[in-house]
C-alpha cells in the first residue's frame, strides 16, 4: 500500500539558482495544459499529497537527481533539475519572486511581487510554480511546452521523459548485465549524442564503416558505437569506445532481440537502467505540435519517408545540409 505524507508549501522558500550555456532550444508547439488560476495562493499555506512511489524524470537519456512528484492528480517536475540537464540556465530573483529559465544569464530585477512567477526566455508563463521543500516545481506538460520539448509518460516504471526528438518506444538497457557498454552510452549521452535511436538496418554497413575508420582493432576489445550502426544517427561522427568483447557482444544480442520486432523508421529512446531492460511506448502526455515554419530533418531519408521529397530552397524543412548540389533542391528522388 502506498504510503501518504503531507508537505506544507509555502512562498518564503529560496531557491537556489545555477546554470550553463547551451545551443539555441529548437522551436515547436504543444497543446497548452489546463490552468486552474487558483490552484497556487501565496497568501495561504497550502497543503498538498503525494505518494511514496519513487518517479522518475530523464532529460535525453539522462536522470535528474531531483524526481518529479504527483500534486492532486498531477505531475510537476522540478524547475532547476530539468533546466539544468537541458543545459540553460535557471535563477531566482527574490525580490521579485521570479523562477527565470532562459538561454543568457539574467541580469535585470524586477519590481516587487507577492506573487511567484515563472519566466521563459523573457516571457512570463501563464502557469505558476509550485514550491515543495524548498524546491521548484511546474507541471510535466508545462515544462514541455515551455522548453519546445516532447514530454512523455511511462506508467511501467512511472518515468517522466523530456526530450528534443519524439520517440516511439523506451528501451531501458541493463546496466548492470552489461555495465562497460552502459558506462559508454552514458558518456556518449554526456558528450551530447542523442539517446533516440532511429532503426535503419540498410544503413548500418555503410554507418558502422564510417564511424570506425581510421580507429585501430584492440585484442579483447570491440570498438562499440553510440550512436549504434544500425540507428539512422549513427555513422561519421559517432562516439567510438574500445569495451570488452564480451560485455559488447552480449549488449549487441539484447539489443539486436529487443528491437527485432520493430520496423526501419522506429524511433527508440534509450535509458541506461540498472533494472531489467524492457521496451515500453510512451503514454499519457502528448508531443508538441511541429510548427510549420520550422519544420526539421535529420536526413534525405526522413524527408523521403514523410514523403516531403524533393524540397525547394524555402519550404519547411529545406536546408542546405540535405542539399549536396546546392541546386536550391533537396534529396531529390
Amino acid at each position: 500500500m502506498l504510503k501518504k505524507m503531507m508537505l506544507i508549501v509555502t512562498v518564503a522558500s529560496i531557491i537556489a539558482g545555477c546554470g550553463s550555456q547551451s545551443p539555441k532550444i529548437e522551436d515547436g508547439k504543444q497543446r497548452s495544459p489546463v490552468i486552474n488560476k487558483n490552484s497556487f495562493n501565496t497568501q495561504k499555506t497550502l497543503k498538498v499529497k503525494t505518494v511514496s512511489t519513487v518517479i522518475r524524470l530523464f532529460v535525453n537519456g539522462k536522470q535528474a537527481s531531483v524526481a518529479p512528484v504527483i500534486v492532486s492528480g498531477v505531475t510537476y517536475v522540478p524547475v532547476r533539475a530539468a533546466g539544468e540537464l537541458l543545459n540553460k540556465y535557471v535563477s531566482w530573483d527574490a525580490s521579485s519572486k521570479t523562477v527565470y529559465i532562459s538561454d543568457q544569464k539574467q541580469q535585470q530585477a524586477k519590481a516587487a511581487d507577492k506573487t511567484i512567477k515563472l519566466i521563459v526566455n523573457g516571457k512570463q508563463a501563464s502557469v505558476a510554480p509550485k514550491i515543495l521543500s524548498g524546491v521548484t516545481y511546474i507541471p510535466v506538460r508545462a515544462a514541455g511546452q515551455l522548453l519546445y520539448k516532447y514530454v512523455t509518460w511511462d506508467s511501467k516504471i512511472r518515468s517522466v521523459y523530456i526530450n528534443d526528438r519524439q520517440h516511439d518506444r523506451v528501451i531501458y538497457f541493463p546496466e548492470s548485465r552489461y555495465p562497460e557498454t552502459a558506462a559508454h552510452i552514458k558518456s556518449s549521452l554526456a558528450r551530447g549524442e542523442s539517446p533516440i535511436c532511429t532503426i535503419d538496418r540498410l544503413g548500418a554497413d555503410e554507418n558502422r564503416e564510417q564511424s570506425l575508420s581510421g580507429i585501430p582493432v584492440k585484442s579483447g576489445y570491440d570498438r562499440d558505437e553510440f550512436p549504434m550502426a544500425m540507428c539512422m544517427e549513427g555513422g561519421a561522427g559517432a562516439d567510438v569506445a574500445y569495451v570488452k568483447s564480451s560485455d559488447n557482444r552480449g549488449a549487441g544480442s539484447w539489443v539486436g532481440n529487443e528491437l527485432e520486432i520493430y520496423p526501419n523508421g522506429m524511433r527508440i529512446l534509450f535509458i541506461v537502467d540498472g533494472k531489467t531492460g524492457v521496451a515500453s511506448p510512451p503514454t499519457s502526455e502528448p508531443a508538441p505540435k511541429p510548427n510549420p515554419g520550422n519544420v526539421y530533418y535529420d536526413n534525405c531519408t526522413a524527408v523521403i519517408a514523410a514523403g516531403a521529397a524533393p524540397l525547394y530552397k524555402g519550404q519547411p524543412g529545406y536546408s542546405s545540409n540535405l542539399d549536396r548540389d546546392g541546386d536550391g533542391v533537396a534529396c531529390e528522388k
